[in-house]
C-alpha cells in the first residue's frame, strides 16, 4: 500500500514538472519575434530558442523559476548575443531565489569567454589572460596614464601558490 502512494506521488510529482516545462517552453516560443528582434540577425530565433530549452532541460531546477525571470534572462542573453547554453562557457542561466520575493528566479550569468566575445565584438583588439599568484605583483593606474602592470613572483612553489 506505502508503494502504491509513494508511486502515485512521485507520478504526480512528474506530471506536475511536465505541465510546468511544457508551459514555459511554450512561452519562450511566444517571445519569438521579440527574440528576433534582439538577435539582430546574428543567429536565428529558432536556433537561440532550442539552445536555450536543451540548456533547461540539463538544469531542469530552471523551470521552477518565475517565467518573467526566466524570459528577461533569455532577452538579455539575446540582446547581447551570447548563447545560454552554458557549454561554451560564455553564459548560464542560474536559478537562484530572490531575496526579495522568496520566490525562485533564473539568473543571467555571462563566463569570462562571454565577455571576452562581447569586448571583441565591440572593437577591443587583443584580451590576455594570466594565471594569478599569491606572491605576484600588481601595479594600476587608472589615471591620465592607464594602465596595469603585473610582476609574476617565483618566490614560492607555484602549487603551492594559487588564490
Amino acid at each position: 500500500m506505502m508503494a502504491e502512494a509513494q508511486a502515485a506521488a512521485v507520478d504526480k510529482a512528474l506530471t506536475v514538472q511536465q505541465e510546468r516545462i511544457t508551459v514555459v517552453a511554450n512561452l519562450i516560443r511566444d517571445y519569438q519575434p521579440k527574440f528576433e528582434a534582439a538577435l539582430q540577425g546574428r543567429v536565428p530565433a529558432e536556433y537561440f530558442i532550442r539552445v536555450a530549452l536543451n540548456a533547461m532541460q540539463r538544469n531542469p531546477a530552471i523551470f521552477n523559476c518565475t517565467p518573467a525571470s526566466i524570459i528577461l534572462a533569455l532577452a538579455h542573453c539575446a540582446q547581447i548575443g551570447l548563447p545560454p547554453d552554458g557549454l561554451l562557457g560564455m553564459a548560464w542561466l542560474v536559478p537562484l531565489r530572490s531575496g526579495k520575493t522568496g520566490k525562485q528566479e533564473c539568473n543571467l550569468w555571462i563566463g569570462y569567454q562571454g565577455w571576452l566575445d562581447i569586448a571583441l565584438r565591440s572593437g577591443v583588439k587583443k584580451v590576455a589572460a594570466e594565471p594569478v599568484y599569491l606572491d605576484d605583483e600588481f601595479e594600476e593606474d587608472r589615471g591620465t596614464r592607464h594602465f596595469l602592470r603585473h610582476v609574476p613572483g617565483y618566490k614560492l612553489p607555484r602549487a603551492e601558490n594559487t588564490l
